[in-house]
């Protein structure tokens, strides 16, 4: 706090930005935390089996993403195989391609309307299968692992570093494999539920 001390009996309540962005995101956080263990407890396996997943993706990621911290410094460069495949220290404060970079607090807001957006469109009274049970088990846990990076050290931690055919893609992380894959395996189980539909129409 700045200015003239308080007096002893009245608490000090002034907060910096970045405290009162934390602050938000904290409770939005907790909001979906919540949300998400209610409605994979409701008796329903289905579910559970999504929760399962989310849950080993997310601590594969936060794993991987501790020791680098840990290891590395930021920027440092291993060379795994030349002239394409590297693990690189990067922290990225906006999304992909570093977009909306500083925009912490928004890009929050995105990722928990995305985990309850899956949940009213995509799983809530559906009978899922096999490959759609995986899809949202992959992207909960992927979405989860870059929301707590975001959090807790406003920044994501990505470290896949890729040169293919002379480009060199954006450094990435496994929360974001594990989103990728669950978006295309959601695109697939969509176009092979439409292919079924399409049958079944036919044969009538």
């Amino acid at each position: 706090c700045s200015g003239p001390s308080p007096p002893r009996y009245m608490p000090c309540t002034t907060h910096s930005k970045r405290d009162r962005v934390f602050i938000l995101s904290l409770k939005l956080m907790t909001l979906s935390f919540s949300f998400l263990f209610d409605i994979m407890n409701e008796g329903d396996f289905m579910k559970k089996k999504i929760l399962i997943i989310s849950v080993v993706c997310f601590l594969i990621d936060q794993l991987f993403k501790s020791l680098l911290d840990k290891i590395f410094y930021l920027g440092q460069t291993i060379t795994i195989i030349p002239s394409f495949f590297s693990i690189t220290y990067v922290r990225n404060e906006g999304a992909a391609w570093s977009l909306l970079a500083g925009n912490q607090i928004f890009l929050i807001i995105i990722s928990i309307l995305a985990v309850f957006a899956l949940y009213f469109f995509f799983i809530k009274e559906k009978n899922l299968n096999i490959l759609e049970i995986i899809s949202y088990g992959l992207l909960y846990g992927g979405i989860f692992g870059n929301l707590i990076d975001r959090m807790f050290r406003g920044y994501v931690i990505d470290f896949f570093d890729f040169t293919l055919f002379g480009y060199h893609f954006p450094v990435f992380n496994i929360a974001d494999i594990c989103i990728v894959i669950g978006v295309f395996f959601v695109v697939l189980s969509l176009w092979k539920g439409e292919k079924h539909e399409e049958v079944r129409s036919n044969n009538k």
